[in-house]
């Protein structure tokens, strides 16, 4: 159990910066606003799937909430790749 969590702690350090520095990269000159949304967006997300994760164990079950999750993944997946820019890649 303690291997699990120090490897979680390291790896959400790791997601930090990285989040933090793609965050950065799409807009350059409003650096500070997509800062700010980022925290917002990140804030509010942690509250609602808190909310909404509760709610469907309650509602369903846990298989329910891991097809639900790893829907939502595929879509975040989609979005990054369509939608994000990529600095080091060539244009």
């Amino acid at each position: 159990v303690l291997v699990s969590n120090w490897l979680g702690a390291l790896l959400n350090g790791m997601l930090y910066s990285a989040t933090t520095n793609l965050t950065l990269e799409q807009l350059p000159r409003f650096r500070g606003t997509m800062m700010s949304i980022s925290s917002a967006t990140g804030s509010l997300g942690a509250a609602m799937g808190t909310a909404f994760g509760g709610w469907l164990l309650v509602t369903y079950h846990y298989n329910q909430l891991g097809w639900f999750m790893g829907a939502f993944n595929v879509v975040a997946v989609l979005i990054y790749y369509f939608i994000t820019k990529d600095p080091t890649r060539n244009k």
